[in-house]
Formats: structure tokens, C-alpha cells, sequence
């Protein structure tokens, strides 16, 4: 269905999305409503029948001259095809706060001030604002790769400084100054801690606690229950659990093949091996069973989990309130600060702690790499493996008498 604004410069822009025919939404620009709502309609009419009318590519921008705004340039770079998800969310963004802006004026001066901006007015944090600037600067290039016969344009948002997301002293007297803080980068390093992972298992169970009216969950629907499970015992991201099929769960070799979920625009599909751990296995052939979902082969292409239609419309709203049902689930389990992408940080820490009887690690740094979704001689895991003071403390002092723990450096 179209979708229908008015832009900041009193233009009216109709928005249509259908990804099962195009990957990215088009976008087209009127001189008033009626005539955008009309163009709606027709283009509707048109799609549901799965019809892609004549004419809808992106048009190409003037690139003999820079006085183009800002505007039509992030809408081509999302028209492209080559955009990524988190760039479309981010640049519409943008396009409705600084689209009017003339690409002559965007020059070092306007960049600094555009950043200086996202940290005093809108007080953004230093990894939001990079995401803002990453995105633009990726349209800018876009833009100035399609020069031809004139000299393409500087990226000034490629000159900004290492660390220009970081609030400096001068930006934090202007924000104190407007009632606001300097926010910080935080490294997010949240573990389920004693007692909480039994309150989240109640919570998803359908208990009741004491002091509210009703439980979270009706005890019947153990599909949040399962889709916990999942996550916390594989660490596959949120769409990569939601998505999952019949056919790819092998019951019989215990793996899980996982359909990654962040790639690169033009990167072939790839796809990895997951363990199925012994903590998951059993829930999880209980929920097929539940689900009518024992026979691999003629369920293969059946999802495991309900929240999904199976349509490419619903996968981005999809995840939004699946996120949305956790923030609420932790909440109701006494855990305000913890997300759902907490639980990745969570599983990356329980494949790096499991070990043989003998005390030799399980998996190496490399196949935890492979698990999680990551690059060879990636740093992800390093950065994910949240391990706890009091965890590390107790281990050091595992059967020893307090006070009698003695360190002998080698050699």
C-alpha cells in the first residue's frame, strides 16, 4: 500500500513498498495531495495484481550540476538497490530533517555544524550520530561516483576527524547549557545475573507474580518460551530465529543451519552450522511436536515460530514487535535495562564457558566465530564475551580456603 507525506518543502511524496517486486521503496513527488493520492491508488491497483508500472525507475539526478538539494540524492542512493536496511531506516531520517538542504552548502563548515547539532540540540548519542553521518556520507558517494563530464564533488563528511562523534569539552558546556548531558559511547556488556534467568522462564511460563493482576503470558502459548530458547542457546539474531523453518533444524546430527541475517548489499546468502545444545534439544522437539512439526521433509518449508506471515512486508514490523515483546517480558521480570539482544552477549559468553569433564575448552575462538555469524579472525567475539567479575573470582578460588590462594609465576 502507498504510503503518502508532505515534505518539508510542501511537496506531497508517495511512497510505495512491495519487496516480493522490487527490494526498495519507490518514491515519487507531487504538487499537491490530490494528485498524490490518486497516483496511490492507481499504483496500488497495480501491485496487487503483482504489476510494476511502466516507468518506475529511479531518475537519474542531474549530475553536470552540485546545486542539486540533499534530498534527491539520498533518495537515489535508496533507489539504487544497493542500500542496506539500517541505511533506509536512518536516511529517511534525515531526509526529512536536512533534505531541503543545497548540496552547494554542504561543505566542511556544514558538516561540523550538522554534527555539533545532533549533539547540542538533539543531544544523540556519539554511535547514533555515526550511523547518521556513515549513511549520508554513503549517498554523497553514491551522488559523486555518477559524475561524468565535471569534476565530482568532495565527501566533506569523509574529512571529519577520528572521534568527531565524541562530545568534546566545548560541546558539553553548550549541551549543560541547554539542559541536557554529554552522552557517551557505552559498551554493552549485560549478562543475565543470579536468579534473573529463572524469574524470565516464569515470567515466559505464564506465572504469575504477586503483585500484578494477571501474568505476562497466557501459561498456554509457550511460543515466547521456545523463541527465548532459541536465541539464548544458539545466539541467532532476532529475524534469524523468527525466520526459521522446519527444513532447517536436523534433529537426527543436532544442528541448526542458520540463514545469516547481516550482509552486505550484493553478498551471496551464506549460512552456518549451529549446535543444538543439550539445554535446547528436548524443548525443542516438544515445540515441534506442538506445533505438528515432527516430519522434517514434508514441513520443510513451514516457520517454527508463529509471529512471521511469511511475507517480505511483515519481516521488518515483525522483528519491531517481537523486540517490543521482550522489552516488556524483561520488564515484567524485574530486568528494565535488558534487551533482546542482550541474549546474544549472553549465548557468545555460554559457548566460550563450555568445557569437557576434563576442564579443556569446547570450541576455540574461531568456530565461535562460525557460530555467531562472524568473519575469520573477527573481533566480534571478544567484544561480546561478557564475562562477570564474580564468575572469574570464583573459578580462580574454586576449593581453596580463603586467604591460602597462592600465584607462582612461571619460570
Amino acid at each position: 500500500m502507498a504510503s503518502i507525506r508532505r515534505t518539508p518543502t510542501g511537496k506531497w511524496e508517495v511512497k510505495f513498498t512491495k519487496q516480493a517486486l522490487f527490494p526498495k521503496p519507490i518514491y515519487f513527488t507531487f504538487d499537491d495531495e490530490e494528485t498524490a493520492r490518486k497516483y496511490g491508488a492507481e499504483g496500488d491497483a497495480l501491485l496487487a495484481k503483482d504489476i510494476i508500472p511502466t516507468g518506475w525507475v529511479a531518475a537519474p539526478l542531474d549530475t553536470k550540476t552540485k546545486h542539486d538539494t540533499l534530498g534527491p540524492i539520498i533518495r537515489a542512493w535508496l533507489n539504487s538497490g544497493h542500500a542496506s536496511v539500517s541505511d533506509d531506516e536512518v536516511l529517511n531520517l534525515v531526509f526529512s530533517e536536512k533534505g531541503v538542504t543545497p548540496m552547494r552548502d554542504m561543505n566542511y563548515k556544514w558538516c561540523e555544524a550538522w554534527v555539533r547539532e545532533m549533539k547540542v540540540d538533539k543531544n544523540l548519542a556519539p554511535s547514533t550520530i555515526r550511523k547518521r553521518v556513515g549513511a549520508v556520507s554513503r549517498a554523497f558517494g553514491y551522488w559523486a561516483r555518477s559524475f561524468e563530464e565535471v569534476e565530482p564533488p568532495v565527501n566533506c563528511l569523509a574529512l571529519l576527524p577520528r572521534g568527531y562523534s565524541t562530545y568534546t569539552k566545548k560541546d558539553i558546556e553548550l549541551a549543560e547549557a541547554n539542559g541536557k548531558k554529554a552522552r557517551l559511547d557505552e559498551v554493552r556488556e549485560r549478562r543475565l545475573n543470579e536468579g534473573e534467568e529463572e524469574r524470565i522462564l516464569e515470567t515466559l511460563n505464564g506465572v504469575k507474580r504477586a503483585d500484578r493482576e494477571r501474568p505476562f503470558i497466557d501459561p498456554s502459548d509457550k511460543s515466547m518460551l521456545n523463541l527465548y530458547l532459541m536465541i539464548v542457546n544458539t545466539g541467532a539474531r532476532l529475524i534469524e530465529a523468527y525466520t526459521l523453518t522446519r527444513g532447517q533444524i536436523d534433529l537426527a546430527q543436532r544442528f541448526i543451519r542458520i540463514k545469516t541475517s547481516k550482509l552486505k548489499p550484493g553478498k551471496p546468502q551464506e549460512w552456518r552450522h549451529v549446535p543444538i545444545r543439550a539445554e535446547l534439544y528436548d524443548p525443542l522437539v516438544a515445540w515441534l511436536e506442538a506445533r505438528n512439526l515432527s516430519d522434517e521433509k514434508s514441513m520443510a518449508k513451514a516457520l517454527v515460530f508463529p509471529f512471521w506471515d511469511g511475507h517480505p512486508d511483515d519481516l521488518t514490523p515483525a522483528g519491531k514487535r517481537l523486540s517490543q515483546r521482550f522489552r516488556k517480558a524483561f520488564d515484567y521480570s524485574n530486568m528494565p535495562d535488558f534487551t533482546e539482544h542482550d541474549l546474544r552477549h549472553e549465548a557468545t559468553c555460554r559457548w566460550f564457558q563450555m568445557r569437557f569433564e576434563d576442564g579443556s575448552w569446547v570450541y576455540r575462538g574461531e568456530e565461535i566465530n562460525k557460530l555467531m555469524g562472524w568473519k575469520p579472525n573477527s573481533t566480534m567475539a571478544q567484544r561480546y564475551a561478557s564475562f562477570q567479575a564474580e564468575e572469574l573470582a570464583a573459578r580462580l578460588w574454586k576449593g581453596v580456603p580463603a586467604g591460602n590462594l597462592k600465584l607462582v609465576p612461571k619460570g
